[in-house]
Order: C-alpha cells, then sequence, then structure tokens
C-alpha cells in the first residue's frame, strides 16, 4: 500500500499518546515523592528514599506518620565520641602510651526541636593506653573553643599528641611550640601531660589510689596536699618550661584561653610573640625589629603542619636553626653557663613582656633565661635537642613544596634530618543521648556504662621528622659562621652563593 499524507486534523497515533500520557504520569508521580519529603538539612540520620506510588489519601497519612516519627532532641544533649590511638605498628619508645578522645555536644535547635546543633566547644580526653577494644580510665580533659572536631586540623592535633605522649624522652628541658593559636596549644599541653603519664605509669596510678583512699577519710581530705594536685604535677619532671608563641595577637589570645582552662602556672608555661616567618630586620613588633635572639635557646622545638611553601619554608629553617640548643654535650654547657651570667629579657621576647598576664615571669631581672631553665631539672643528656614536626601524609604527598623545609634543613643548616611515618587508628561511635540540656561531669560519666556502636573508622598516616644539630655546630652566636645559608659557602639557586635559598626563576629547585 502506498502511504498516504496525514490531515492536520487527524488524530495521533495511540502509541504516541501512550507514550505522552506516560511522561506526564511519571512527572507527577516524582514531583509529588519529592515534596512528600520531611526536611533532612542538618539531620542527624540517614535520609528516607522516596516511596512508591500513593494515592492522595495514602500520601497525606505518610506525611503524617513521617511527621510523627522525626525525632525530637528537646531537652536532651547528644554526645558524638571517637577514640584515636596509634597502631601496633608505630615505631615509638612507649607504645599503647595513652587514648585520646573527642567529644562533641549537640543540643536541639531553637527553633526546629528535630534538628541538632553544635554546643560548646570540643572536648579532649586523655586516657590511659590500650590495645584492646575498651573505654580506660580518664587521666586528664581540656576543653578547646573554636576546634573543628574530626577536621583534618584536629586530626593533626591529636597525632602530634600522641606521638609526644609515645616518647616522653623528647619533652625536656625548655620546650617552644610554633604556631600555638592554632592547634599547637593543645598539641603541646596535652602531649606534654600525656607524656608525663606515660614516663611514670605506675607512680601514677600509685598516686591516683591513694587519693582515692585518702578521699574517704574526710578528716584529711581539707589539708591534704595530695587530694589538691595541680595540672602542673601532671608534666613531665624534666620540662624546665614550655613557651607556647604564635605570630598575631590572636592566635596568642587563643593560647592563653586554653592554657587558662588547663589551669596551668604562668611558672610552667609561657607565651610569646614570636614572628618566625619574617625575616631579621622585617618583623612587626617593635621590639622584634632585629629578629628573635634565638642563639640555642630551645632543647626542643615542636610544630605540626607547619607551611611547606617558600618562603615561609625558609624561615621556618632559620628559626628552628638558631633556636635549637647544640647537640655537642661541651656546647650545651657553653651556652648554658653563658646564659646563666645574662640577665634581662628572655631570648624568646625580643626583650618583650608576657601577654596577657601569662609569663609575667619573662622580661623581668630575676627571670631565668631558657637556657639557664633547663639547669633547674635533671635533663636526659643521650637525648639531642631536637625539632620535632608532625603532618599529614596525604598533605605531604599532595604538596609539591613538602622537600623543601628538609632540603633548608639539611643542605641550609647541615642539620641531620629524619624521618618516618605512623598510622594512628580512628574509631568514630554512634551518638549518645543524655536527658538534660546542662550535663556535668558526673552526668557523662554514665557515658562509658552505655553501649557503643561503631559507625566509622580509619587509620590515617602521619609523618614525623625530628632534626638535630651537626655535631660541629658550637652554637652561641656561631651560626652565622656554621651554616651554608648564611656564610655564602653554599652553592645553588638562581642567586650564586644562594644565602637566600630562592627558587630558580625557571623551574629549577631551590637548592640547586
Amino acid at each position: 500500500m502506498v502511504p498516504t499524507k496525514r490531515n492536520r486534523s487527524s488524530p495521533l497515533p495511540p502509541s504516541l499518546l501512550l507514550s505522552i500520557a506516560i511522561g506526564f504520569w511519571c512527572t507527577i508521580t516524582c514531583a509529588e515523592g519529592w515534596a512528600m519529603l520531611p526536611s533532612n538539612r542538618n539531620r542527624l540520620f540517614s535520609m528516607h528514599p522516596l516511596s512508591p506510588l500513593k494515592t492522595a489519601s495514602a500520601l497525606r497519612e505518610s506525611k503524617q506518620e513521617d511527621a510523627e516519627a522525626l525525632p525530637d532532641f528537646s531537652g536532651k544533649t547528644l554526645f558524638q565520641r571517637t577514640f584515636y590511638r596509634l597502631t601496633s605498628s608505630a615505631k615509638v619508645a612507649q607504645p599503647n602510651s595513652i587514648v585520646v578522645e573527642e567529644r562533641l555536644r549537640f543540643q536541639a535547635d531553637s527553633v526546629d526541636k528535630s534538628k541538632a546543633r553544635p554546643m560548646g566547644g570540643v572536648t579532649y580526653i586523655l586516657r590511659e593506653g590500650t590495645d584492646e577494644d575498651e573505654i580506660t580510665d580518664e587521666i586528664f580533659r581540656l576543653d578547646v573553643q573554636g576546634m573543628i572536631g574530626g577536621s583534618s586540623t584536629s586530626q593533626s592535633m591529636i597525632a602530634t599528641i600522641l606521638f609526644l605522649a609515645s616518647n616522653p624522652q623528647i619533652c625536656q628541658g625548655t620546650m617552644l611550640q610554633l604556631a600555638a593559636g592554632d592547634s599547637g596549644v593543645a598539641a603541646s599541653i596535652l602531649g606534654c601531660i600525656g607524656a608525663g603519664y606515660a614516663a611514670d605509669k605506675e607512680g601514677y596510678k600509685a598516686k591516683k589510689k591513694l587519693r582515692k583512699q585518702r578521699r574517704e577519710d574526710a578528716a584529711n581530705a581539707e589539708d591534704d596536699p595530695l587530694l589538691h594536685a595541680k595540672p602542673d604535677d601532671m608534666l613531665p619532671p624534666s620540662l624546665a618550661r614550655l613557651i607556647l608563641s604564635d605570630e598575631s595577637s590572636s592566635g596568642l589570645q587563643k593560647a592563653y584561653e586554653v592554657v587558662k582552662s588547663a589551669s596551668l602556672s604562668p611558672g610552667k608555661v609561657t607565651i610569646q610573640e614570636l614572628l618566625w616567618s619574617r625575616r631579621p630586620g622585617m618583623m612587626g613588633s617593635p621590639s622584634m625589629r632585629n629578629g628573635p635572639n634565638m642563639n640555642g635557646a630551645y632543647r626542643t622545638i615542636v610544630g605540626c603542619d607547619m607551611p611547606y611553601s617558600f618562603p615561609s619554608a625558609k624561615e621556618l629553617a632559620r628559626c628552628v636553626a638558631h633556636g635549637l640548643l647544640p647537640s655537642d654535650l661541651v656546647a650545651q654547657a657553653q651556652v648554658e653557663s653563658g646564659s646563666k651570667r645574662t640577665t634581662g629579657a628572655n631570648p624568646s621576647s625580643g626583650g618583650g613582656g608576657g601577654f596577657l598576664g601569662m609569663g609575667d615571669d619573662v622580661g623581668t631581672d630575676t627571670a631565668p633565661s631558657t637556657a639557664t631553665a633547663d639547669l633547674e631539672v635533671d635533663i636526659d643528656p643521650a637525648v639531642p635537642p631536637a625539632f620535632v614536626h608532625i603532618a599529614a601524609e596525604s598533605t605531604i604527598m599532595s604538596s609539591e613544596d613538602a622537600i623543601y623545609l628538609r632540603q633548608f634543613l639539611e643542605q641550609g643548616y647541615r642539620m641531620t634530618v629524619s624521618t618516618n611515618y605512623f598510622k594512628m587508628e580512628r574509631l568514630s561511635f554512634h551518638y549518645q543521648t543524655l536527658e538534660t540540656i546542662a550535663p556535668t561531669l558526673a552526668d557523662e560519666a554514665k557515658l562509658d556504662d552505655m553501649e557503643l556502636e561503631l559507625v566509622d573508622e580509619g587509620t590515617p598516616s602521619y609523618q614525623s621528622l625530628i632534626a638535630i644539630h651537626h655535631p660541629d655546630y658550637a652554637g652561641d652566636g656561631s651560626g652565622e659562621l656554621f651554616f651554608p645559608i648564611e656564610n655564602g659557602s653554599y652553592k645553588g639557586g638562581s642567586r650564586g652563593a644562594g644565602t637566600y635559598l630562592e627558587p630558580e626563576t625557571e623551574g629549577g629547585s631551590f637548592m640547586g
């Protein structure tokens, strides 16, 4: 049959009409399916899937059931708890030294009671170490405001805490924390307290048992010094002083708030401005115009996720090289004896005083210098002064500049650098609920008796970088003659002698 031309008024073929009808029906069904979903923004539970096609009356009943099923968080506090510890493969001095718990709190939104919002800061709790799946006794806790729980910054900070506590020999003498205002203040404070516990676990447990016995004796409770122990007593006995430094006033303010929350005394912990990332002569603070007097002031320098890019990596290496005590024991003694004869400003402050009441003993004629403070405690001479830096492996692998810090330290300042990798176990649990909006410590203690449901786990990897001085370095201001980057003997880079370690202008290496 010869096909005929269709008239304009002729009806559409039945198959085409059926396709249009099915498309229109599907559009209406999907729209109704999405419309019946409850709001899931900021919800703590998983989103409901789309239900199959229902009649209008069934949809109304479904909406009512969904509304009745929405959780009501009013009058409750929800807790999310995550536990961290180093894996058994980590090469540390004290395996299973401590466990760190990160605790977040949530309460009902003021408008929508089915939604929960964060409440307060993040609480970090040090617990006794174990390789078993159990919640151990608490050692110390610290509340930190402004920290985002579970973030990469928080996890790097926890990795630093675990590393210091697992290598307590590092925390001795005068210790400097760089960039304390970010996460360094909590990393160094909790790391040192964890190191103090790990260095004398049996002594800590004996005091804890004796404290419990004496607390039961009401007659001795008021005057017994054992029952009024300060957090200072939990720091390692070999730690002379912990100095928390930062470049900005806001960072110093954050550090001050954390120190205040930890109830540490100014005699043991001080806060100082240190503009380490700026070249000497370009310092912003009048007291720092000529740069910090960092001639062998510190036995330990700690950094966490410090910048690797140029020129920050170069200035960080300079700060470390000039600030760290020499490795040679005779040179150390000469630096310390020279500091003992010197009065006046603390080397870390460049002549400035304390900050916001912290470190008011610094900058006076009667204050011991940082190197002299080391003479007041027992130092293990077998442990050389060291710079310790912890960074996430993911950060190092994704940064093309990550190699330069090590090259500056090794080739520019002749330091011996070793790197290693360790894994941190992370266990996150489902929310626990308490029927109160103002939980006390006694209330939160009930959480340990509740069942925990594991919802996520991981083993992020971190790099530890440790740098010590060349054995021939004498300290005491001799760096200008000894360090290739400063004496003109460095051969490389785009500036001939390479005293600035600038990058090549045509894509070459910093180090030539």
